[in-house]
């Protein structure tokens, strides 16, 4: 009986401390920096060609849906630097770190994604395997979208890059 009413005891005392630094940012254990989006460096081309100062939205899809714009521009060469996306989140031991990540283009005012992805983990180019840049990267909007395995998950994208592994 005293074990019980022991064991009891600690996971009250647990449950209003972790509750306590729950709700204060600094002391939260689990509140971590993570990456949504590891930077995408290439070139957009149109049949081989270059694309020059087209429009590219970087969408992120947080859990429970809220979305989340980000706005660049290839340049004059077709080349463009996607930025990592970095967040705090709190991210428990039962908690699914998920977000969905797209690139779309805009040819004429017509959307086209290049790229969709889930990213399951939360570390830097965790969402490739192995965990690095993607070398060479190559998005010609003529391409076929193709699947890709990629650690946790799926890349589906018109980009071709080293070390892929279609599915």
């Amino acid at each position: 009986m005293k074990t019980i009413l022991k064991a009891t005891l600690l996971t009250l005392l647990f449950a209003s401390v972790s509750g306590a630094c729950m709700s204060i940012p600094s002391l939260n254990p689990f509140k971590k920096e993570v990456v949504l989006m590891s930077p995408l460096k290439g070139v957009l081309l149109k049949g081989g060609q270059p694309l020059a100062n087209v429009d590219i939205e970087v969408v992120i899809v947080m859990p429970g849906g809220e979305e989340r714009i980000y706005k660049h521009q290839t340049a004059s060469t077709g080349e463009f630097d996607l930025p990592v996306i970095k967040d705090t989140m709190t991210l428990g031991p039962m908690t699914e770190f998920a977000v969905s990540q797209f690139v779309d283009v805009f040819i004429n005012g017509v959307k086209d994604t290049i790229w969709s992805a889930a990213k399951r983990e939360p570390g830097l180019f965790a969402e490739r395997h192995p965990a690095s840049e993607t070398i060479g990267l190559v998005c010609d909007i003529n391409n076929q979208k193709t699947r890709y395995s990629e650690r946790a998950g799926v890349i589906s994208t018109k980009c071709t890059w080293k070390s892929l592994r279609k599915i």
